[in-house]
């Protein structure tokens, strides 16, 4: 009988902690060329930038519309066309709770940038600037107590989900695996496009891995920040005689490595992304 009972408490009763809720998490995007995208003439894209991504963004703005939602973008790697359609796409298509930030404003980011400025990795940069925006948002949005970083591909952000509730009341973080495309059989991995933090653990355990994976990756000593997160983890946890798998989402929210979010032909058809 007790065991029923116990199935029919929400989750964030079961484990007590501040309610992982719509109205405290701030949600953040990034979107980084690799490579500064100015259109050289007849045939190139006139955005840099493929709107198709944003999109995804601006549909989970509209499934949780009491989440503040921010799409950081380096204005600094793209050209003023490309600027022009990413502002005007995000002036008629996002809603109103997702707020659009010039990510090479951020003085912590725009410092590692410009370490890796000959860098021509996909990873690098993105890796660290996704650590940077949510130590941001911890330590300048007070009235937030979650901060999360998710790719752009991820379908649901899950916010409120109770397996996140569970895991952020007896550890303060949630993390993902993930698997690859192209090489079905290999052991999933540590992902890092879904990253949750609480206010009260994520300053000080981003503080801690932000120096050590700016030094790893800027000095080329890992390809992206996974290392330096998996060690992190494992010292963080040591203390508790917990695992990485203790923090890992039970459930699949990442799609595989080599996944491409499909595009759209309307863009194509008006020339604005190829």
């Amino acid at each position: 009988m007790f065991s029923a009972f116990l199935k029919q408490m929400p989750e964030h009763l079961l484990y007590p902690g501040p309610e992982f809720s719509q109205e405290n998490t701030v949600v953040n995007y990034l979107w980084i060329n690799a490579v500064p995208y100015a259109a050289s003439g007849p045939g190139d894209s006139l955005c840099g930038v493929p709107l198709n991504a944003l999109d995804k963004a601006y549909d989970n703005a509209c499934r949780y519309p009491d989440t503040k939602f921010i799409l950081w973008v380096d204005y600094s790697r793209m050209d003023q066309m490309s600027r022009f359609w990413v502002e005007s796409h995000h002036y008629v298509t996002a809603p109103g709770n997702i707020e659009l930030r010039d990510l090479s404003k951020l003085p912590a980011y725009t410092d590692a940038s410009a370490r890796l400025a000959d860098d021509k990795s996909t990873t690098r940069r993105p890796d660290l600037a996704r650590l940077h925006v949510m130590q941001e948002c911890l330590k300048t949005m007070k009235d937030k107590t979650y901060a999360m970083y998710c790719d752009l591909d991820v379908e649901d952000v899950r916010i409120g989900c109770p397996k996140s509730q569970r895991i952020l009341a007896q550890h303060g973080m949630v993390h993902s695996y993930i698997r690859s495309l192209h090489e079905p059989k290999r052991e999933k991995i540590l992902g890092l496009g879904y990253l949750l933090f609480r206010n009260d653990v994520g300053p000080n355990f981003l503080d801690r891995l932000i120096r050590q994976a700016e030094h790893n990756v800027i000095t080329g000593q890992a390809p992206d920040i996974c290392p330096s997160l998996h060690k992190m983890i494992g010292e963080w946890l040591a203390k508790t005689r917990h695992t990485l798998d203790d923090v890992i989402h039970p459930d699949t929210l990442l799609h595989p490595i080599g996944y491409d979010i499909p595009h759209d032909p309307f863009y194509e058809e008006c020339g604005i992304n190829f």
